[in-house]
């Protein structure tokens, strides 16, 4: 009987055709869907964080081992190691996204956050504060998350817009065509105006979300609801993408 590995993590690209899964640990597994299983890579990953990543094209996968302090970067076409940096130490989360080239965000936790060329792992910019990252799909705009503020900033990393907190932290976020839906912890689902940077509405659900999508085909939006109070089962909920209100629940 053929025996299968344990999988403790995945990425995926922008379309979703490709996607990436780590065994526990070191190996990662490449697949599409049309196609089926492309390769299998030998990486440094390892668990904890978020330090596997494929790029929204499909052309790069990034690991990052903390134990050896090495950030690498592979082809996915190929397999082959394009490139590897190991001056950037203790590393917090890497994820690939697209802004005007495909880059790499890169939180440290004794270094300010770097953002790097996917293609080569030369440093194209540093942002002192930095804790999270969203890449608005196939469109240029990024939204990064600081301190107490969520930032929306242009091509060179500078902050246009701004928005408040709602809470300490972001548990996730994602976006539509022309709004971002972002999840507090221990706090509420908010819908921000990608033109104004308004809230458009907040829903307080009984606990938090800790996984958001949106179905674009269905205008819903899509979570993962944990009343961690109370200690219950998950559920996936899916809610209005105007009003925010919950319509269905498993």
């Amino acid at each position: 009987m053929k025996t299968y590995e344990k999988i403790r993590a995945i990425s995926t690209t922008y379309s979703g055709d490709r996607f990436a899964v780590a065994e526990f640990d070191k190996r990662v597994q490449i697949w599409d869907l049309a196609s089926g299983l492309l390769r299998v890579i030998d990486t440094d990953f390892d668990f904890g964080g978020n330090r596997l990543s494929i790029s929204p094209s499909g052309k790069y996968l990034t690991a990052w081992s903390y134990d050896k302090n090495s950030i690498t970067t592979y082809s996915v076409d190929s397999g082959e190691m394009l490139w590897t940096r190991k001056d950037l130490k203790k590393c917090g989360t890497i994820k690939h996204f697209r802004h005007e080239v495909e880059s790499i965000f890169v939180t440290l936790e004794r270094q300010a956050t770097h953002i790097l060329s996917s293609g080569t792992g030369e440093t194209i910019a540093k942002i002192t504060g930095a804790q999270g990252l969203w890449g608005l799909g196939s469109q240029t705009q990024v939204v990064i998350e600081k301190h107490d503020r969520i930032n929306l900033v242009d091509k060179d990393f500078k902050t246009v817009k701004t928005s408040p907190k709602r809470t300490f932290t972001i548990l996730d976020s994602s976006y539509s065509t022309d709004k971002i839906f972002v999840s507090y912890s221990g706090g509420p689902l908010e819908s921000i105006d990608l033109t104004s940077f308004e809230s458009t509405w907040t829903s307080k659900p009984v606990g938090h979300f800790l996984d958001i999508g949106f179905n674009l085909l269905e205008n819903k939006v899509i979570g993962i609801r944990c009343e961690y109070e109370k200690g219950s089962s998950k559920f996936l909920s899916v809610l209005d993408y105007m009003t925010g209100n919950i319509e269905n629940e498993f």
